[in-house]
């Protein structure tokens, strides 16, 4: 993130895990461990890279657009929204389990979920490129 910026990993990351979700739908009814595990471990490698990286575009957002504030810094404002993002990132825990329940329990398999991962992954990446990536006139822009 330091080196490429923290809003390219995680676009990077995103698209790396809608591929990875798409291709364990479709490699599920091959039945082979080993190719689920491999996928899984890719997938929760790109999730970690996309935390990290979010993690370190979170203070020079902030950076870039804080304005002088005399009741309190630029650093305490991240700070503050750090925890907030963690706590709620700590949802995804209970949630995603719960996505994969219901997805089973209604149709019988686990795609529908897998689909709905995709669907979140690229609706993500899509706010992430136009927010921090897009060549515009925002300061913020190549975060």
């Amino acid at each position: 993130c330091d080196r490429w910026g923290g809003a390219r990993i995680t676009v990077c990351a995103f698209a790396v895990m809608a591929l990875t979700a798409l291709a364990v739908v479709w490699t599920l009814p091959l039945g082979n461990f080993w190719l689920f595990l491999g996928l899984f471990l890719v997938l929760f490698t790109a999730a970690g890279a996309g935390n990290g990286s979010t993690y370190r575009m979170i203070p020079v957002i902030f950076a870039l657009r804080g304005r002088s504030d005399a009741a309190m810094s630029t650093g305490r404002k991240a700070a503050a929204a750090l925890g907030l993002i963690s706590a709620i990132g700590a949802y995804g825990g209970f949630v995603i389990p719960q996505v994969l329940n219901a997805s089973k329990g209604a149709t019988g398999t686990y795609d529908a979920a897998f689909y709905g991962f995709v669907s979140a992954y690229l609706l993500m990446l899509a706010v992430t490129w136009f927010f921090y990536l897009r060549r515009s006139t925002s300061r913020v822009g190549h975060v």
